[in-house]
């Protein structure tokens, strides 16, 4: 069975940037599920949230690399149960919460981001979903 992995809009924005901390396993993250050798899901509304963050430095790529991603990731919408998610178990993040929903909903084992802060508002939340930086993810699937 493969590893269905939720792949966070900061994660996406460390591939296309690509010079930022992250870049490096975030790349090998994509590169895994181009390669059908994980399951990934990102949500519609990071690709537009992306986009918003590239203006400018990395849009035209992004544009570029949006069918790549449609063709290669689950792509799960922000629902009315991920909005009323994050309306009533608020840590201070609406989007995380939103997020963290659209991954539990999805079924994910895994969520990868590289925000501490969602990191440390919802690992344990869920037993069935581990919450882990870029890295952790990288070194636990080539590991595994």
């Amino acid at each position: 069975m493969r590893v269905k992995v939720f792949v966070d809009t900061n994660i996406i924005v460390d591939v296309l940037a690509g010079n930022r901390e992250h870049s490096a396993a975030s790349k090998r993250i994509f590169a895994l599920v181009f390669d059908n050798r994980i399951e990934g899901v990102v949500a519609a509304q990071s690709l537009i949230d992306a986009s918003y963050i590239l203006r400018g430095e990395g849009l035209s790529d992004f544009i570029g690399s949006v069918d790549k991603i449609c063709n290669n990731f689950n792509i799960h919408y922000v629902d009315t149960f991920a909005i009323n998610y994050a309306c009533n178990h608020p840590t201070g993040d609406f989007e995380d919460d939103a997020m963290y929903h659209v991954a539990r909903s999805s079924f994910c084992d895994v969520i990868v981001t590289s925000d501490r802060v969602f990191h440390e508002k919802h690992q344990g939340e869920d037993p069935n979903i581990q919450i882990m930086t870029p890295e952790e993810f990288v070194a636990k699937i080539t590991v595994s």
